[in-house]
């Protein structure tokens, strides 16, 4: 959903758009993100998540700036919410920066202040006063999050016959996965990919 200061007392929980614009009325996206069934087993090592949006097909989608994507930690609103009692923006998580229309975009969030195994809450909020428009999950792209995360190394490996893991070059080659999910916490996919750290 998204607020408006144009429009104090309305809601618009079933728009198919997010608008963020900082001129004509702050306008500003809040998001939920219900992550209470992504937790990471023993040994995984949380890499980064990135959330993806899409732009709109309006004169608006088009932006020098995409706006900055903040937390917040009151996570009990509703789609009905309105500019009149929208819970306050909290730390920067990432900024979008220049937005052409009908595009997808990523951005990696500060990895440290989301919450994983509950809900999290977020805001798209303007940076200038240029205007811009995401789908919503009532349009025709659903905003999304995606996990990185891997298996730790292990503790010590005291010859190379330890891990045959181990190439010639020095790299230790472990296994990884993504995951992804979508602001409802379903998990969408989980496939394995190779990653590869220096050893």
């Amino acid at each position: 959903t998204y607020v408006s200061g144009a429009e104090p007392g309305a809601s618009f929980g079933h728009s198919n758009l997010l608008h963020i614009d900082g001129d004509q009325g702050i306008q500003i996206a809040y998001l939920k993100a219900d992550l209470s069934s992504v937790k990471l087993d023993t040994g995984m090592v949380l890499d980064s998540i990135k959330l993806f949006v899409k732009s709109a097909y309006g004169s608006y989608s088009d932006s020098e700036n995409g706006g900055i994507v903040r937390k917040v930690n009151d996570t009990t609103w509703t789609e009905e919410l309105t500019w009149e009692n929208k819970p306050e923006l909290a730390e920067t998580l990432g900024y979008f920066g220049r937005i052409e229309k009908d595009k997808i975009y990523n951005i990696h969030l500060d990895t440290a202040l989301v919450p994983l195994g509950q809900i999290f809450a977020f805001a798209i909020d303007p940076t200038t006063s240029d205007a811009v428009e995401y789908f919503s999950r009532e349009g025709e792209f659903t905003p999304y999050l995606m996990v990185y995360y891997h298996q730790s190394l292990p503790t010590e490996i005291k010859s190379w016959s330890d891990s045959p893991r181990i190439t010639q070059e020095g790299f230790y080659k472990f296994p990884a996965v993504w995951s992804i999910f979508d602001l409802q916490g379903r998990r969408l996919s989980k496939l394995p990919c190779s990653k590869t750290g220096i050893f």
